[in-house]
């Protein structure tokens, strides 16, 4: 199933560049792209690096992770940082962008909602917007029937 997840993140990649480059040129600031496979991080990286993209991933070591942390905050040309879910979803406020898009969703609502609060810190004054994108008709369907079920159940059993 992660060759499947793998091949559609690299298959949704390109289009999802385009529409977040859009989206900067017209609107946004800086925004925050959560990925899970390596593909999508390496295609996402290389389709916004115009706009200074910077990437965390697991190959980053820990003490690198602060200073792309920085540049992007500080860096008024770095407008993307692309992140991987499972490294960067929390304890890192990305707090300066106030859009996150999600290239990939985790199979756990919980995992979402972390990565979710990176844009959301006591600094942030601005909306945060949260963007999930599906490639209709693969799995990407599946994982957000999963998620919409357990976040459905979590919340009755409150």
């Amino acid at each position: 199933m992660a060759t499947l997840r793998n091949a559609i993140s690299a298959v949704k990649s390109p289009i999802l560049c385009d529409r977040i480059a859009g989206r900067l040129n017209e609107d946004w600031g800086k925004v925050v792209v959560f990925f899970h496979h390596s593909a999508a991080g390496s295609l996402l990286h290389a389709g916004l690096r115009v706009f200074g993209a910077v990437k965390i991933d697991g190959k980053v070591p820990q003490k690198q992770r602060e200073v792309i942390r920085q540049q992007f905050w500080e860096d008024p040309d770095c407008r993307v940082i692309i992140a991987q879910d499972n490294i960067a979803r929390q304890a890192i406020d990305l707090s300066v962008a106030n859009n996150l898009v999600f290239a990939e969703l985790a199979w756990t609502p919980e995992d979402n909602y972390q990565a979710e609060m990176r844009i959301q810190g006591p600094l942030q004054t601005r909306q945060p917007h949260i963007h999930t994108t599906t490639l209709a008709g693969t799995l990407d369907e599946a994982v957000n029937a999963v998620c919409n079920r357990r976040s459905k159940m979590f919340s009755e059993i409150l």
